[in-house]
């Protein structure tokens, strides 16, 4: 059951050459995009900046989930969860439930060394 989807294998590379492609566009520092969020208090969790926060995340988005082997609509509200063939996932959401207003949010569950196990991304506006 579920609303799952099998997406074989449109762009080949898998997870590593997701990563590579989008640290182009998005730097990677020490194992994760973007800078350490707000607060502080936790390195997982970080932020990109930009005047257009929604653009910018489907940008990231279309980068980091390129060569995903499925992809599940159904268990993710506003947004999909997608699943590579080494076993590291993403899960996108255009508007999340966080405190930073809703902001557009990637996570990334990772088992390719280039990355940290886990990050996830908030997209905020700056003006």
């Amino acid at each position: 059951m579920g609303g799952g989807r099998n997406l074989g294998s449109k762009w080949s590379g898998g997870f590593k050459a997701a990563v590579e492609a989008t640290s182009e566009a998005f730097p990677l520092q020490d194992g994760f995009f973007g800078q350490i969020g707000r607060t502080g208090k936790v390195a997982e969790h970080r932020q990109i900046f930009s005047s257009d926060p929604l653009a910018t995340y489907n940008e990231f988005k279309n980068l980091i989930t390129r060569g995903a082997v499925s992809s599940d609509e159904t268990n993710v509200t506003n947004g999909a969860s997608f699943r590579f063939s080494d076993g590291s996932r993403v899960t996108t959401r255009w508007k999340s439930s966080s405190a930073s207003g809703g902001s557009p949010v990637v996570e990334i569950w990772s088992n390719d060394s280039a990355l940290a196990p886990y990050q996830k991304v908030h997209y905020e506006r700056i003006d």
